[in-house]
């Protein structure tokens, strides 16, 4: 296998640089973290632009391959490392971790930070009114359950996208998910429990981070949160 580490330019703040490095560090993948403070502009420098010229993170350098969006990231490692347990090669199997990928990316991410990531660190305005706190539950749960009917999709006893261990969306999903109960519980208290605490998110939650931590992979997910916190302490404080 290479020996060269993969570098990853991206930050904590970053939830898909997250899934990045938490697949590298589940997988045994040499990876190394390059900071790119997005908030200083770091993103728009010529030399990152000529990797990326959609100056987002994570940004990835392996050699001469140069990529960003993270679910092509994961996808890209997981075929060069051969990870079949993680990507099963079955076509199937392979399709409901397809599928997980981009619900999550998709059907799940782009609500999430519409309605709690932006707001929550001022980017956005926050909820105020019965409404809109409706709405947005509803919005989030319906994605919720869609996670839960993909889980459903590998058969009975399946606890997760991978049917009875990780794969390449469990990895995705993962740090999304404890991020979401993070910054809603910061930012509305207790208004989004229903989703977060339903039957069946709730024991993902914890079972695959069980899981990372017991692979020494969860290590990116906790700085990941202890930043969030930190930030939304600090918005907190502010306002």
């Amino acid at each position: 296998m290479p020996s060269s580490p993969v570098i990853v330019h991206g930050g904590h703040a970053s939830i898909h640089t997250t899934q990045v490095l938490t697949l590298c560090a589940y997988a045994g993948i040499p990876c190394e973290l390059k900071h790119c403070d997005v908030l200083e502009g770091h993103q728009f420098k010529p030399e990152f632009l000529a990797m990326n010229p959609m100056h987002c993170v994570p940004t990835v350098e392996d050699g001469e391959t140069k990529l960003w969006e993270s679910g092509a990231i994961m996808r890209y490692l997981a075929h060069k490392w051969e990870l079949t347990e993680l990507y099963p090669e079955d076509p199937r199997r392979r399709a409901i971790v397809e599928l997980g990928l981009e619900h999550k990316s998709l059907g799940f991410y782009t609500r999430l930070s519409s309605i709690l990531l932006y707001p929550v660190i001022g980017f956005a305005h926050k909820i105020k009114s019965e409404a809109e706190y409706e709405g947005a539950r509803r919005l989030l749960d319906e994605a919720l359950v869609g996670l839960l009917h993909v889980i459903r999709m590998n058969g009975p006893g399946a606890w997760c996208v991978g049917g009875d261990k990780l794969c390449l969306a469990d990895l995705a999903w993962s740090p999304t998910l404890w991020l979401f109960k993070l910054t809603s519980e910061w930012a509305y208290g207790e208004a989004f429990k229903s989703c977060w605490d339903r039957e069946g998110v709730a024991e993902y939650m914890n079972r695959t981070m069980e899981a990372l931590a017991n692979a020494g992979a969860a290590e990116s997910i906790t700085r990941t949160l202890e930043l969030w916190d930190s930030l939304c302490r600090a918005k907190a404080q502010h306002d």
